[in-house]
């Protein structure tokens, strides 16, 4: 598009050949016909890269005082309990080494012989298409595997490999100077311009589970006794992994204040479309996850909650994500793949949400003619509701209100 053509397709090989430790091939000598392929690419990438920042210029001042912000923030990093993440950490070895030693006993293998496991797991006459987590909890959950050995062979797998207790492993390489770990968030890391997490994912942090008191639970894992923790919570492991997030502390004399905006995209969109019933449940205090399962199930308003129709309210979620952006069918297999509906079932749900909703249904339409008409006749701005289009130096650019 800048006129320097397509990427050069040398890069992948020169950066992982120059660029990567490679300990058992690795000599401190490189050609110099080699060396000076990598660097005419290295220049012709900087000079893209400088194409690329002159024709999108510089960030707003507002844009770049975020930028700032985040650059502050992840240096000085998130503090952590090296106490509690070292306890936790040996009560997930000592349960680890334990199930492995049942796993062996079960199966005449280790837990992490993936391609050897879909044999065994075939000659027991259970194949399997893969072993990753979440075919195997999908698998778990349908209710039809019989309790036995290969039930138990795969609660196995799941516990070992459970992604939460990980995160130890990552906070522990993480913590560094001060004892935090910094660079745990990224700017602009999705493609929507929100953050994303980096490093052990503090964005994405287990929520525990209904009536924990967190003081006893981090006081319990201190004791570093895996079978105490299975009498006390059941699950050692799972224990562990609903304490992830109180291993985050602020220091002496600090608090950590944390904030979350509840159901953003449904009341932003609402907002912007004018659905404005929709705006008077938010103002009521409606919890809209739970309304929208009370409508797609055709209950009594306040049916569903959170803690006594979990399924359904989590449909009611599903629904508002997948179909207030335009999405359909797809877009709810994205979000949920438990194949509880069928297609035609999660089709009539859809289009009983867009006829509640016909001023969001006419705000996606109203979005694509303005963006076209921005474009096709420029030099004017384009309005559907209160956002705008134009075309600014050459860009299609959306004024938001």
């Amino acid at each position: 598009a800048l006129g320097y053509g397509p990427k050069d397709p040398r890069g992948t090989r020169l950066i992982s050949k120059y660029s990567k430790l490679h300990l058992k091939t690795a000599t401190p000598e490189i050609p110099p016909e080699a060396l000076a392929e990598f660097v005419e690419y290295c220049k012709d990438d900087v000079r893209r890269e400088q194409a690329i920042g002159d024709e999108l210029g510089d960030l707003p001042e507002r844009e770049l005082a975020i930028v700032q912000l985040y650059l502050r923030v992840n240096l000085r990093g998130l503090h952590l309990d090296k106490e509690g993440i070292d306890a936790a950490t040996d009560i997930v070895a000592q349960r680890s080494k334990t199930l492995t030693a049942e796993f062996r006993e079960l199966t005449g293998l280790n837990p992490t012989q993936g391609k050897k496991l879909l044999v065994w797991f075939e000659e027991q006459g259970l194949p399997l298409e893969n072993m990753q987590a979440p075919y195997l909890e999908e698998l778990m959950d349908d209710g039809e595997l019989p309790s036995g050995p290969t039930r138990r062979a795969l609660e196995i797998r799941l516990a070992i490999n459970k992604a939460s207790t990980k995160k130890l492993d990552a906070m522990s390489r993480q913590r560094g100077a001060g004892g935090r770990a910094r660079f745990q968030t990224r700017y602009h890391g999705a493609v929507t311009g929100r953050e994303t997490g980096s490093g052990f994912q503090p964005l994405n942090l287990n929520r525990g589970f209904d009536g924990m008191d967190p003081a006893q639970l981090t006081r319990d894992i201190s004791y570093r006794d895996a079978a105490y923790l299975d009498a006390l919570y059941g699950d050692a492991t799972a224990a562990v992994a609903a304490a992830a997030r109180y291993w985050i502390q602020a220091q002496p004399g600090n608090k950590i204040l944390a904030g979350d905006y509840v159901s953003v995209e449904a009341v932003i969109l609402a907002c912007l479309a004018g659905e404005q019933w929709k705006i008077d449940a938010f103002r009521a205090g409606v919890k809209i996850y739970e309304f929208m399962a009370d409508k797609i199930y055709q209950l009594p308003f306040g049916t569903v909650t959170k803690k006594t129709h979990p399924q359904e309210r989590q449909d009611g979620k599903t629904g508002e994500l997948a179909f207030g952006y335009q999405g359909a069918l797809g877009a709810w297999l994205k979000f949920d793949s438990s194949g509880r509906h069928s297609d035609e079932r999660i089709i009539e749900i859809c289009k009983a949400w867009r006829a509640e909703h016909p001023n969001i249904v006419r705000f996606w339409y109203n979005l694509q003619e303005a963006a076209i008409a921005a474009v096709t006749y420029p030099g004017a701005i384009y309005h559907a509701n209160a956002i705008g289009f134009e075309i600014q130096d050459e860009w299609l650019s959306m004024i938001l209100p």
